[in-house]
């Protein structure tokens, strides 16, 4: 990922899909496309983590979705891309060591009852 000029992350129609991989996609700090259903929560992560990243969702207008994604293509053909900067203060929810403080908390309520 950190050799690309810019990462692309085809994503799903499916609600409730997420992709554990956009964590590293968003680390990486390149030009990002992702495409996800608008209820997924891989789109509000990518949106609250990198305002620079491209997100086309379903459904969405198909012509509007197509247009987009080829004016992003075409600046990528042009190598008009730029370093896509990660909000780290909005990226700390989702890191390992804030994971791991919700799931002991998760485990501390159940030790107390």
């Amino acid at each position: 990922m950190l050799a690309a000029d810019a990462l692309f992350v085809p994503g799903s129609d499916d609600p409730q899909y997420t992709a554990s991989k956009i964590y590293p996609y968003l680390l990486a700090q390149k030009p990002l496309l992702a495409i996800f259903h608008q209820q997924s929560t891989a789109v509000k992560v990518i949106r609250s983590c990198s305002s620079q990243s491209s997100v086309v969702t379903f459904p969405e207008n198909n012509i509007k979705a197509k247009l987009q994604i080829r004016e992003i293509l075409n600046q990528w053909a042009n190598f008009s891309t730029t370093k896509n900067l990660l909000d780290r203060k909005n990226f700390e929810e989702f890191t390992a060591k804030q994971m791991t403080r919700k799931q002991t908390a998760v485990f501390e309520a159940i030790v107390k009852q």
